[in-house]
Parts: C-alpha cells; sequence; structure tokens
C-alpha cells in the first residue's frame, strides 16, 4: 500500500515537474517568437523606407532629366542604379503626369494672370469691345 502511495507521488511530482518543464519551454518559445515579430516588423519598416527613399531619389533624377529636355535618358536610366527595386517606368509615368499638370496650372495662372491685366488696360486704353475681343486668349476647354 505504501509503495502504490509513494510511486503515486513520484508519478505526481514528475508530472508537475514535467508540466512546468513544458510551460517554461513554451514561455521561452514565445518571448523568441516575440523577438523575432519585432525584429522582422522593424526589418520591414526599414526595407520600406529604403524603398521609399529610392522612389523619391529616382523621381528626382527623372523629373531633373525631364526639366533638361533630357527624356531618352529618364527612360533608359539603369535599374542598378536603384538596386531594381524600384519601378523606373511607373516612377517615370507618375512623374510625366505631374510635370504635365505642373504646366498645365502654370499656362492657367498666366493666362488668369494676362486676363486680369488686360481687363485692367483695356478700359483706361480706350480700347473698343471688337478690338478687346480680338486680343484676349479664348478659356481653355473645360475651363
Amino acid at each position: 500500500d505504501r509503495d502504490t502511495e509513494a510511486a503515486g507521488r513520484l508519478e505526481f511530482e514528475y508530472l508537475l515537474r514535467l508540466n512546468d518543464g513544458v510551460y517554461h519551454a513554451l514561455a521561452q518559445l514565445s518571448e523568441r517568437m516575440a523577438l523575432l515579430n519585432a525584429e522582422a516588423d522593424l526589418r520591414s519598416q526599414v526595407i520600406a523606407q529604403v524603398v521609399m527613399e529610392l522612389n523619391a531619389a529616382a523621381a528626382d533624377e527623372i523629373r531633373t532629366l525631364i526639366r533638361e529636355d533630357k527624356m531618352d535618358e529618364a527612360r533608359k536610366i539603369d535599374e542598378n542604379k536603384y538596386q531594381r527595386i524600384v519601378d523606373l517606368d511607373a516612377i517615370f509615368r507618375d512623374v510625366m503626369k505631374e510635370e504635365q499638370e505642373a504646366e498645365k496650372k502654370r499656362q492657367d495662372a498666366h493666362m488668369q494672370s494676362e486676363e486680369r491685366n488686360g481687363e485692367g488696360t483695356m478700359g483706361s486704353n480706350g480700347d473698343s469691345a471688337g478690338e478687346s475681343s480680338i486680343l484676349s486668349v479664348p478659356p481653355a476647354p473645360g475651363a
């Protein structure tokens, strides 16, 4: 009877220690996983930052070349220069679109400025209505 009781206690203690060991191992594994997740998040952030900086650098280079009327050079930038990470074609299209929109805004602002200047001077010069309509620039379609 005592032997079975002692064997039962030993088995219980063994199982208790085994359970503690398993929980300890799981806790360590959970800590390692949390560290690995944090490390992966940091790496992802660094990669994202690098990609953003490469995209910005490529866009600046393309924009500069476009403004210098070097369109062919802007289209033929070596992908290795930007680690083959950025999509130079997409950046080229985006920069071209931005530059066209900026040029359109400059033209619109220039036209509006001329219209304002023209309205202010026409009355003081005594121009007739027929002459002012010939000299004025018609508004852009859709404006």
